[in-house]
């Protein structure tokens, strides 16, 4: 990849990149089976252009990682039920992240982060076409070596967790949809988004919350009219980092009511 940015700065990068995968099937039964996977990806891209940053902020560079993951999907009780759990690991080399030089928003690699964790995830059919689902995430991202400055004194932040990352993260709902191609649609749906700190010296806990959402739509041959309130607990923590300077973050978006209209080829 070549690269350019602010007044003629240009870099050019070679590497090799690519992926790896295996899926084995340990048993089926008709419909029925139940098997492993794995895969490790190696990957480079240049750093993302930030365009409302200053374009004189120089090359950066690119950002790697190298990931694994491995584990097991099934598919039991004739099709009744899915279940997947999956291990995984990633460690980034220069993910970009934003920051403050001298009063203005900037962006700067952040050494070398990982990323590890497990996915649990199940799908179940109760009656009919009316179906639960549920999913747990332990998600444990870590800075493993990374130096910044705060107030004109560098800190290592090794061992300390990623800012906005919880560790925690689970969702569980019913959906029923018709079982022709017309009928009536609905779907409740509850998230768990567990504590996580908004500063990368991890000085600042923002507690754990909960959002709901509850749709209804009816379904006509290939058109499909929906009616979902979402966040209906109105909740307004914080979701992102904002890029504009410390300690400023963009807050989930309100309570709200959206209408649709789908339409499928």
């Amino acid at each position: 990849t070549t690269e350019r940015r602010g007044e003629g700065d240009s870099v050019t990068h070679t590497r090799p990149a690519g992926s790896l995968g295996v899926l084995l099937t340990a048993w089926e039964d008709g419909v029925d089976h139940v098997k492993f996977f794995g895969n490790y990806q190696n990957t480079f891209k240049p750093a993302a252009f930030d365009f409302s940053l200053a374009e004189n902020e120089g090359v950066l560079d690119p950002e790697t990682a190298a990931s694994y993951e491995g584990g097991v999907k099934a598919r039991l009780g004739k099709g009744r039920a899915d279940f997947e759990v999956s291990a995984f690991r990633m460690d980034f080399e220069n993910l970009v992240t934003s920051t403050v030089v001298n009063g203005l928003p900037a962006l700067i690699n952040a050494g070398t982060t990982r990323f590890q964790g497990v996915d649990v995830a199940l799908d179940t059919r109760l009656a009919g076409d009316v179906w639960a689902h549920g999913a747990y995430s332990f998600h444990d991202g870590k800075f493993v070596n990374f130096e910044r400055s705060f107030d004109g004194v560098v800190t290592q932040l090794g061992g300390k967790r990623f800012e906005m990352s919880a560790r925690h993260l689970a969702t569980g709902g019913v959906t029923f949809q018709p079982k022709g191609d017309r009928g009536l649609a609905g779907s409740v749906t509850v998230k768990y988004v567990g504590d996580r700190y908004l500063d990368k010296r991890n000085r600042a806990l923002a507690p754990s919350y909960v959002t709901s959402d509850v749709g209804v739509g009816y379904r006509l041959r290939k058109y499909e009219l929906r009616l979902d309130l979402r966040n209906a607990g109105n909740a307004r923590d914080a979701i992102s980092e904002s890029e504009l300077g410390d300690a400023q973050y963009y807050r989930m978006t309100a309570r709200r009511i959206e209408f649709s209209l789908g339409v499928r080829f």
